[in-house]
């Protein structure tokens, strides 16, 4: 499959906001934002999803003039973020499975042929190397899955490069129904993140970009609008890094990773929601979104909050809560083997009536 960008993200932030990250930093500089971003790791500080979306939408932003649109192609910063990366590939080649300027496709139109070679030579060992183990954990069950494999797995969703029944699904429905992730921050992102992908294909919408934040999530309030959020019509969702490192769940008896399954397939829906809007689609749930944004950006003040106000009483949201309840449920249903897994004490309509 073709790779894709996120556009909605580079329209949200515009050429001139993306070129600065490269412009407005010394090579270090960006060197150290694709390090953390490659190890996700923001320490002593909150965590944004613009620490994470401004670089991934920089790099839409050159592989859209490399591979869509001519015009758009900027040939100053080309030849120094090549320069930037493939310094970065030798001294981290773990680099090559999170920068999409590393995919077959980007990395032809972007690295020189030799560059081009070395980066083939690693990707061959290392995805030899990560199907071997997921071939061999797919066999045996029960075994632990490297943090490189599930990287290579994140990658390809990344890259748009997913078939149903193959290995990113596999590794899927491996997790579910083999694997404890209560310890595992990599193994739960790809869970919530593989989530996302198969909500948005069954919305029928571009995928977002899925990110673990804690800014603007009160980590120790637990209240359903701390769990995620979208950034609106952006293609950027945020998931609280916190309460899913530490195995939040609403309800003892309803397994954490099933609650934020529900949040990444709810925020897919609020994704859709504003998609819909953009598209001027005719529907209820249309006109309830932009009402929603109408009373939001009118009635709200520097001393109220119409949005956390209200937000029990809101339609879109009513609507977000009801498919990630529903469709969380129809992953499990299908996809967990174990009936006794992932058992829930409630029915679907208590459920959702009871954990908004």
């Amino acid at each position: 499959m073709a790779i894709t960008i996120n556009k909605k993200m580079i329209d949200f932030y515009g050429k001139d906001r993306l070129i600065k990250v490269f412009t407005e930093n010394d090579q270090r500089g960006v060197m150290t934002q694709l390090v953390a971003r490659l190890n996700r790791n923001y320490p002593n500080r909150d965590v944004k999803a613009t620490d994470f979306s401004l670089l991934d939408g920089f790099e839409d932003y050159i592989i859209d003039g490399l591979l869509f649109d001519p015009t758009k192609r900027n040939d100053q910063i080309i030849p120094k973020y090549r320069e930037l990366l493939y310094n970065l590939f030798k001294q981290k080649p773990e680099i090559t499975y999170d920068s999409k300027m590393f995919n077959k496709e980007v990395a032809a139109k972007f690295f020189t042929a030799e560059q081009i070679r070395k980066i083939a030579e690693y990707k061959l060992r290392e995805s030899d190397k990560a199907i071997h183990e997921l071939t061999s954990a797919f066999k045996k069950k029960g075994e632990t899955i490297s943090k490189e494999s599930i990287r290579i797995a994140l990658y390809q969703i990344k890259c748009n490069n997913v078939q149903d029944g193959k290995l990113c699904d596999k590794l899927y429905n491996y997790l579910l129904n083999n694997m404890e992730t209560n310890d595992n921050l990599f193994a739960k992102e790809y869970i919530l993140i593989y989530t996302g992908y198969l909500a948005s294909k069954d919305l029928n919408i571009p995928m977002p970009n899925y990110y673990l934040i804690t800014h603007k999530l009160d980590t120790n309030k637990m209240s359903s609008n701390n769990y995620g959020i979208c950034y609106g019509n952006t293609g950027i969702i945020g998931i609280n890094r916190e309460l899913v490192n530490n195995n939040f769940t609403i309800d003892s008896k309803i397994p954490s990773i099933i609650k934020f399954m529900q949040t990444s397939a709810h925020e897919t829906r609020h994704a859709s929601q504003y998609h819909n809007e953009e598209l001027g689609s005719i529907s209820l749930m249309t006109f309830d979104t932009a009402r929603q944004d109408l009373f939001r950006n009118y009635l709200s003040s520097s001393n109220y909050d119409e949005y956390r106000t209200n937000y029990m009483h809101s339609e879109i949201e009513s609507d977000a809560n009801l498919y990630g309840w529903r469709y969380t449920f129809k992953l499990i249903s299908k996809r967990v083997t174990d009936s006794q897994k992932y058992t829930l004490p409630l029915s679907i309509n208590e459920v959702e009536t009871k954990y908004k």
